[in-house]
């Protein structure tokens, strides 16, 4: 999936701590439903960050085998000519 589509995504690693003396949970009611749902406005709490998160992976991201295979198919080029794949692409790395 791409950042946008996981931004929409419920992050299960949340924790929030209710200003009422609650406990600390990871759902908190109003503020865990999906943006065009969620009463409060689009406030962010407990969605997914993507790429922010130390956690995400890139699915198509250029390895040092690219790399090679490219210079492969371009004899006499230095690898800092082969263009750059910017990833598009990932998912969560807790999810695997």
């Amino acid at each position: 999936m791409n950042e946008s589509e996981a931004r929409k995504k419920w992050c299960p690693m949340i924790r929030y701590i209710d200003v009422d003396g609650q406990p600390i949970n990871n759902r908190p009611d109003k503020l865990n439903m999906p943006h065009d749902l969620n009463p409060v406005g689009d406030c962010g709490y407990g969605f997914c960050i993507a790429s922010e998160c130390m956690a995400w992976r890139w699915v198509d991201q250029q390895t040092v085998g690219d790399v090679v295979d490219w210079m492969g198919e371009n004899p006499g080029k230095n690898h800092e000519d082969c263009p750059v794949v910017e990833p598009t692409n990932g998912y969560c790395g807790l999810a695997k």
